[in-house]
């Protein structure tokens, strides 16, 4: 699971399959196909849930809690994939964020990339080992905060919870 910063794209690409918009969401995956260091690299993916936030000065910010499946694992896959292909880095990732004023500013929380689960062969017994485990508050608390400020429209509650976590949004 990761947290992108930016405008997902809407149109299919070279190497690239939106999710698709029929089923459950279950059944809701895209394709990235691109490779990496001219190896095979294949990551299926989702977005789980998307808020966008418009501070009175500035652009407006778009974050996206995206689920990932990669079916490789090249160096940095994920990071890339996200980056070049979506068009979107990972919140706090200071090797492919570009270093936006923005993004500079978000990286104190950390990267937003967590596994989530990960399965691989037992290396005694040969049986599948699933290992779960559940993402930080911080990613919770993130979307929480915009659920308030979206259904309750509490700005005084939901702005002053946006302040803690990003101050430099509300500078004068």
């Amino acid at each position: 699971m990761a947290v992108l910063l930016g405008t997902l794209p809407t149109q299919p690409s070279k190497g690239l399959t939106l999710p698709s918009s029929e089923g459950s969401q279950e059944n809701r995956w895209g394709l990235i196909d691109v490779d990496i260091d001219e190896k095979s690299a294949i990551t299926h993916w989702r977005v789980e849930e998307s808020l966008v936030v418009e501070p009175k000065h500035g652009p407006k910010i778009e974050l996206h809690r995206v689920l990932f499946r990669p079916h490789t694992g090249r160096k940095h896959q994920l990071r890339i994939h996200s980056k070049f292909v979506l068009g979107c880095p990972i919140l706090g990732d200071s090797k492919y964020d570009e270093a936006s004023p923005l993004a500079v500013e978000l990286r104190n929380s950390g990267m937003y990339l967590h596994a989530c689960s990960i399965e691989f062969p037992h290396p005694i017994t040969h049986n599948w080992t699933r290992v779960e485990s559940e993402p930080p508050p911080k990613y919770r608390e993130l979307f929480q905060l915009g659920f308030e400020a979206r259904v309750f429209r509490s700005i005084r509650v939901a702005a002053s919870k946006f302040r803690l976590l990003f101050p430099f949004l509300f500078l004068p």
